[in-house]
Order: C-alpha cells, then structure tokens, then sequence
C-alpha cells in the first residue's frame, strides 16, 4: 500500500508536498520502524521516498521546515539507543552479534534520504531568512552530532584481529559517515554567515577540552600535554576524529574564500595551543602510519594494519588525508619551528618521551639513538617536503574547487601517460567520497579540461 501511495504522489507537485509534510510529522517513526525491517525493505522504501521528494521546491519545503535538524535529531537519538556513545568500538558493536552489528549500518541507511535531499541545489534559496534560520539550527546540531560520533572506534596495538566481515562492516559505517558529513558541509560553506557559525562553535568546543586537559595537571604546560596526548606505542588511540576534520574542512575553505573573521583567525592562527589541538588527530594518524610500515625489531599486529587500509582506502583516502596534510600546513605556517618539530618527533618516535628533555634543543633530541637507521626521519622530511609541494589552496578564490581540479590535471598532463577520458576519470573533486558520485559530471573538470 505503502508503494502504491508513493508512486502517484511523485507524479504531481501536490503530492510530493504532501508526502513531504508526512515525512516532516513522523520522520522519528518512519526511521525508528525502518530500521528493524530488512535491508531489501528499507532500501525499498527510502529508493520510493527519495523520488517523490528530490526536486528543488519540495526540498527548500522540508528544510524550511525544519527537515535537517529533525533528522539529525533522530539520528542522534538511535545512536544513543544503540549504544553508540563516544569512544565505543564499532567492531565491538559488530562482534555482539549480526543484529546488533547491523543496527548501526541501518541507522547510518535512513539517513540516505537526507543525503539525497543535500544534493539538491538550492542556492536561489538561501536568501530567504526562514531558510538561512533552518540553516543555522541544523549547523549547530550538525556540530554537536559531529563530537557524538567524534571518538568513535579507538585502536590499540595487539588488539583482535578482524576478519572480513567486520572489516567491511567498519569501513561501510566510515564511508556512510564521511558522503553524509561532506554534504553537509558543502551546504553549510555555501553561506559565509553559517559557515563562520560552524567554525565558532566548534571552537567553543575545543576550547573546554582544552580547559579540562590544562585542569588535570596545573603544573606541566598545555602544550606538552597537547604533544604527549597519546602514545600510539601504548595507548588506545582515534584517527578518524570526526570533529576535528570537518571543522578542519570548513575552515580551510573559508581561508581561502578569504571569509575568516578577524576573531577566528586570532583564536585559532594566533594560539598555538588551539592549533596543536586541533592538528591532534592528524599528528596521531602520521604517528600510527609511521609505526604501520616495516620498521627494524617492529612487527605490527593484523588489525592494526587493518585500520591503517580503512585510512588508505581509495574511496576516502583524499578526504581524509587532504585534512591531515591541510592542518599541518597550517601548523608549519603559524606555529614556531622548534615546538612544531618536536610535535612531530615526539609523536612518529613516541619511545623518545621517555629518555629526551622536551626542553632539550632539536639537536640533541635528533642525536637519539631512536633516531638510529633514518626511517623515522626519512619519514619526517617527506612529510613536510610533501606538504610544502602540494598546496591545494593557492591564493583567495571563491571557487575553490577549481585550482586544486587544475593542480591535479597539471601533474597528470606532466607524465603524458593518460587520455582525456582516462584524465576525467582518474579526477579528484574534492568532498566525493563514492565511486558512485564520481561519475556526475563537474563543470570545473570540464573547465580545466579546455
């Protein structure tokens, strides 16, 4: 029955408004029932959803209304039902049994129909102070629905290894995490007010754990404890840290809009305890991709390789790593040479905390015999010989998409090995997080192109 309403609905505008409103008064219902049903079903019923609703009027009808924040709402409120608080293990999750390794990936499936109505473009659109309200109130719940997820799955050497099954269950949760944030953020960078929003918030954020971790121990400086946070020899440790990176992508499109305000920049460029803060996530993946490669006396556990292929898989690789590469280039813009270099040694050779000085000068630290081989240092000088090579972000333009697109076919067109086809596909748009969406054709791919 249910199908048979949806199909007539998508063929008039008053019944793509009318389910829309339906969907509006019991989305928390329809998520909520969708879910425990199988997976032919919900893909069934979302597939229908998504036609009657996914076209321009309706969309600005469901956001306008209060759509993104309901949804994400729901979302938020499964995940707490499920156990999903922050720092839990989603393999763990995973290993519990089928239902309830599976609840988590349904979840992450309802929000495929928001996903959908992202997509949709409605810049004529956001001139309307109704719709820029909803905006704002789905930007701050988007904030705090990004730190709910932001400690999730923590890794430790030693650790279970994971056979196929999880290891495809973590890396499905990740995908559908990343292709649904990454359209929020291209919805929120569309208006420079709420994208400012965004970044402030996130700030404030940051800012009490900062408060809390210089409360722990009054006498050791914040920003040692910054750079000892995490010892990934030792301790369980995050490297997906949703938080950090989306407030990371904001920002860096922001900067090179040039819309930063003077606030965000004195809170952020101007102290370096914030900064290091939030590169902390990115010092502590190069920290564990270091330690993941062959080193001398170093075996690395399975599943500790495991996590680091869910960090070099092709379908997130470029958004993951074009944070970590974007937030070091910051650092080695703005924070002092000695004290970003130490953030790095002590973190890619952790054992060094326990016999070097922090105020030792680099000199000495580098006459470590932790030092001895080269790997760690070899590793160090491609690090940053790398991020001094690929700027993505050169200069302020508002389309920001498009010298990063052009940098790509520069570097392609320089080894002469590849066709335009081949050129187009092997492209890179920036936030695209499935093979799925690579397909669409993008105007600055064919820009760069002529």
């Amino acid at each position: 029955m249910n199908k048979r309403v949806l199909m007539i609905a998508k063929c008039s505008d008053a019944g793509r408004m009318y389910t829309a409103a339906l969907i509006l008064d019991h989305i928390a219902h329809i998520c909520g029932h969708f879910i425990k049903l199988s997976i032919s079903k919900t893909y069934s019923f979302l597939n229908l959803v998504t036609a009657v609703v996914i076209c321009q009027p309706v969309v600005v009808y469901l956001i306008e209304n209060g759509f993104l924040f309901k949804s994400i709402d729901v979302c938020s409120s499964l995940l707490k039902r499920f156990d999903t608080e922050v720092g839990i293990d989603a393999v763990l999750l995973h290993e519990k049994g089928e239902k309830r390794g599976k609840d988590l990936l349904w979840i992450l499936e309802t929000q495929k129909l928001l996903y959908f109505c992202l997509r949709v473009s409605v810049k004529n659109s956001r001139f309307y102070a109704k719709f820029k309200s909803q905006i704002l109130d789905a930007c701050r719940r988007f904030v705090q629905y990004c730190f709910e997820w932001s400690d999730i799955q923590p890794i430790q050497k030693g650790c279970t290894n994971l056979d196929e099954d999880a290891y495809k269950y973590l890396f499905d949760s990740f995908q559908n995490l990343f292709r649904i944030f990454t359209e929020f953020v291209k919805l929120f960078i569309g208006c420079d007010e709420v994208a400012t929003e965004a970044i402030e918030w996130f700030l404030e954020r940051f800012a009490i754990d900062i408060a809390r971790i210089s409360g722990e121990d009054p006498n050791v400086p914040v920003f040692r404890k910054i750079i000892n946070y995490c010892n990934v020899d030792k301790d369980k440790f995050l490297i997906f840290n949703i938080s950090h990176r989306v407030l990371i992508d904001i920002f860096m499109d922001s900067c090179a809009r040039g819309t930063l305000t003077k606030n965000i920049k004195e809170r952020v460029l101007g102290d370096s305890t914030m900064l290091m803060w939030i590169a902390r996530p990115a010092v502590t993946a190069i920290s564990y991709i270091s330690t993941t490669f062959e080193l001398p006396r170093l075996e690395m556990t399975k599943p500790f390789k495991q996590v680091r292929d869910i960090y070099f898989e092709p379908e997130l690789i470029e958004y993951l790593q074009m944070q970590d590469i974007h937030i070091i280039q910051i650092l080695m813009s703005h924070l002092d040479p000695e004290l970003l270099l130490k953030y790095f040694l002590f973190n890619i050779s952790p054992s060094i905390r326990e016999h070097s000085d922090f105020i030792q000068p680099i000199s000495s630290i580098l006459c470590s015999q932790e030092f001895y081989g080269g790997y760690n240092l070899k590793f160090l000088f491609v690090l940053i010989y790398n991020a001094f090579l690929e700027r993505h972000f050169i200069g302020v333009s508002e389309n920001t998409e498009y010298p990063f697109i052009e940098g790509q076919l520069v570097n392609h067109l320089a080894l002469g090995d590849r066709t335009l086809i081949e050129l187009r596909n092997n492209i890179f748009v920036y936030r695209t997080i499935w093979n799925s969406d690579k397909g669409v054709r993008n105007m600055n791919v064919d820009q760069a192109l002529e």
